[in-house]
């Protein structure tokens, strides 16, 4: 049988032949050598043993560190209706601390100093679950916190063979129901013409199903297309292949951009893909059956519009751009286009626009008011409510609208969600009536402002906003997939219950998650109730600050430290006090680095400017902050960080103000710390948020 393979380099997949099985071959695109491995050394993927990891030390990782070991200038990356690039240069020398770009001097990777803790911690019985060695483990991970189930609830892999071993069975992707415009009647949005119910068509003849190799794989560049929730199949590079029967359904011919905008229409009958990457003028779009892989149709570009929207219902196909208020509708039975709707002063952008499932409705910001549109007329059907004010007055509305990154209708058109970084992320939600329900900011680890694309679960009780399952019955985050520097992941709402796609455990395969709902309710009901638990918002938590060698004032440096560990509390709803039987122990220490010259301050393109002759002395501290419970030897949680002092002023350059720097970084890097808003003591329950590593 033949084999699907991919080039480790150019990421290409190719078929070889069975006699290729146990030889090396070049690739045809790159010339990178492959190795073509026989049948006997293919494991069955169900089959393949767990590995066997050893307990982490820190079950939390900490936010990614900078680098701060060279020099570069700061430069902001600003997207407003598309991708501008614009450096903000200094032309007048202002000092900078620096060394030299080609051998930076090594920093010296000081250890925290070895305190002991001032708070007595006897020997006594540990929770049910819990060892003396280690914090408790998480059922989600192969480490810590011992509360998570003991059964993992872990990504499972959609294997597209039978199993080889019977004995090992495979959980089947559960059946969702698909919610599409055939078998919902629209909601009406406003107090306008009802919309009337969406015609259906047939569905084309099914091709039998073509076998995929031993594992589905996920095309890197292009990633991998999902539909709506329920929708039956998804698109990674020209192939088509079935969710629920875990085989290619069919191959796209002539597809070659796998970079541009691409959408799969609700009932998975057709694909839309744009033939250049984003910020492209003169884009052509087009329309596949994902049944035979024929193109259907095609929308030639326009040498004076972006595609900048593109949405497909499973009768009409949209398109427009950001540099104008026109939106084209193609129908997809006889691939004309049916008609152009004109909406003055909305700007079509990507993340700014919203299609009811049926495509009867769009959502788009017009000025400082969020309109919802009926696509039979373009008709206004319904304003949505102004956002909460966050006080600094002005026309607020219109930089919420402005920095919306995702909008999206419910899968049964009865309500608008919408996720916006102004001031600091934040996500809405909109009756049909107009009326804002929802309004409330979140807080996540450090990305990009783009990255906040909501999806809804089709219950309507919670959100997807990129990696996080977003509660909407308690605002807050109770489970958190995190992935690595530079990784890229594609996660997709399958149903209320799971969530398929790729995790940090195996990012080019495509996998399942369930998430336990009923041990999230109960540890959201413990919370509530106020339920011993050993971290909760109900308990209050003390603050144990053990300082090392320091280079100045030591009350100072306590301060800087209580003061952003507080803050950092005060935003789960933390209470400090000294009577808390769960307490925060923070070790710190500071050494002096290297003597580093002053060098002043250029354009970015002129590179380093002039020696000073002065040179400053290099900061450097060592963090380690660990959670423990009176009672408990060992710590339930744990998190270490090495800060440095910053490469670059706008001040004056002295040791003060460098050492100022590193202490000013070690703040920002406590109250942005990763840790669980509750750890409960039964196994019963979950710790909060649910981490996915």
């Amino acid at each position: 049988m033949s084999q699907v393979i991919q080039c480790p380099r150019c990421a290409q997949r190719y078929q070889a032949a069975p006699e290729w099985a146990g030889k090396s071959t070049n690739c045809p695109g790159c010339g990178t050598p492959i190795w073509i491995p026989s049948p006997q050394q293919l494991t069955p993927l169900a089959a393949k043993p767990l590995p066997q990891l050893a307990p982490l030390e820190n079950p939390w990782p900490a936010s990614p560190q900078p680098a701060g070991n060279s020099l570069s200038p700061m430069v902001w990356l600003a997207i407003g209706g598309g991708v501008i690039a614009v450096f903000f240069v200094f032309t007048l020398a202002i000092f900078a601390l620096g060394r030299s770009y080609a051998t930076p001097p090594a920093i010296a990777q000081a250890p925290a100093p070895d305190l002991a803790p001032v708070i007595p911690t006897p020997t006594t019985s540990s929770p049910p679950g819990t060892s003396a060695n280690r914090p408790n483990s998480n059922a989600f991970r192969p480490q810590s916190l011992d509360t998570l189930p003991k059964t993992p609830v872990t990504p499972r892999a959609i294997p597209s063979e039978p199993l080889v071993n019977p004995t090992i069975p495979l959980p089947e992707l559960p059946q969702p129901a698909v919610a599409t415009a055939r078998d919902t009647k629209p909601a009406e949005w406003g107090n306008k013409e009802e919309a009337k119910p969406a015609t259906t068509k047939s569905p084309a003849a099914a091709k039998p199903a073509v076998e995929f190799g031993s594992q589905i794989l996920i095309d890197e560049r292009g990633g991998i297309t999902f539909g709506p929730a329920g929708c039956p199949v998804a698109v990674t590079g020209n192939q088509v292949w079935d969710i629920n029967a875990r085989k290619v359904r069919a191959e796209l011919t002539g597809r070659t951009e796998s970079r541009g905008l691409a959408v799969l229409s609700p009932d998975g009958s057709a694909f839309a893909a744009a033939g250049k990457s984003p910020n492209q003028k003169d884009t052509e779009v087009v329309v596949w059956d994902t049944q035979t892989g024929e193109q259907k149709f095609s929308a030639p570009g326009n040498e004076d519009r972006f595609v900048d929207t593109l949405y497909l219902s499973d009768q009409q196909l949209y398109l427009a751009g950001r540099d104008n208020s026109t939106l084209e509708v193609w129908d997809l039975e006889t691939g004309k286009q049916s008609k152009t709707i004109e909406i003055p002063d909305a700007r079509l952008g990507r993340g700014k626009v919203g299609f009811t499932l049926d495509g009867n409705y769009l959502a788009v910001p017009v000025k400082d008011r969020l309109t919802v549109f009926k696509t039979s007329n373009g008709k206004m059907a319904a304003y949505m409510g102004s956002p909460k004010s966050s006080g600094r007055g002005g026309s607020e509305a219109t930089f919420v609208y402005a920095w919306l990154q995702s909008l999206q209708f419910s899968p049964d058109s009865l309500e608008l969600a919408g996720v916006s970084t102004h001031p600091s992320p934040r996500v809405m939600c909109w009756d049909n009536r107009g009326k804002l329900v929802f309004d409330q900011a979140y807080h996540v680890e450090d990305r990009a402002f783009w990255e906040n694309t909501l999806q809804w679960f089709p219950n309507r009780q919670a959100w997807l906003i990129e990696r996080d399952v977003f509660d909407r019955t308690t605002g807050k985050i109770v489970l958190s997939i995190r992935k690595s520097f530079a990784q890229t992941l594609f996660t997709h709402v399958h149903d209320d219950d799971h969530l398929v796609g790729t995790f940090p455990s195996n990012p080019q395969q495509l996998e399942v998650l369930e998430i336990p709902w009923e041990k999230i309710r109960a540890s959201q009901e413990a919370m509530k109730t106020k339920q011993p638990a050993l971290l909760s918002p109900a308990l209050p938590v003390a603050l144990l600050i053990e300082l090392g060698d320091l280079r100045g004032d030591k009350t100072e440096v306590s301060q800087l430290i209580e003061t952003a560990l507080t803050e950092r509390l005060k935003r789960d709803g933390f209470t400090v006090s000294r009577e808390g039987k769960t307490y925060f122990r923070i070790k710190f220490a500071e050494t002096a680095g290297d003597q580093l010259p002053i060098f002043e301050r250029q354009r970015f393109e002129w590179g380093r400017g002039r020696d000073t002759g002065r040179s400053a002395t290099e900061s450097k501290g060592d963090l380690v902050v660990e959670l423990f419970v009176v009672g408990r030897a060992d710590p339930i949680w744990r998190d270490t960080m090495k800060v440095t002092s910053s490469r670059s002023f706008n001040d004056e350059i002295n040791d003060t103000t460098v050492r100022k720097s590193m202490l000013d970084r070690a703040a920002s890097e406590i109250r942005e710390l990763n840790f669980p808003y509750f750890i409960p003591e039964s196994e019963e329950m979950v710790a909060l948020p649910i981490l996915v590593q």
